[in-house]
């Protein structure tokens, strides 16, 4: 339980910092969640799952 409540506090964090960095350049508004997006498909390509898969998210 411990280690899920970290990852999602982790995952909270990193959501905060894109959210106040594209809400300063509205150019690459989006690009965060895109790639995050792109990265998770080539992770399901790759046959990865669970905690390794949620990385790609954050990378």
């Amino acid at each position: 339980m411990k280690e899920i409540t970290t990852q999602k506090f982790q995952q909270d964090i990193v959501q905060s910092f894109v959210t106040a960095l594209e809400f300063h350049d509205k150019y690459t508004k989006g690009h965060s969640e895109a790639v995050a997006s792109y990265s998770i498909e080539i992770g399901e390509a790759m046959g990865l799952k669970g905690k390794i898969l949620l990385k790609f998210s954050v990378s």
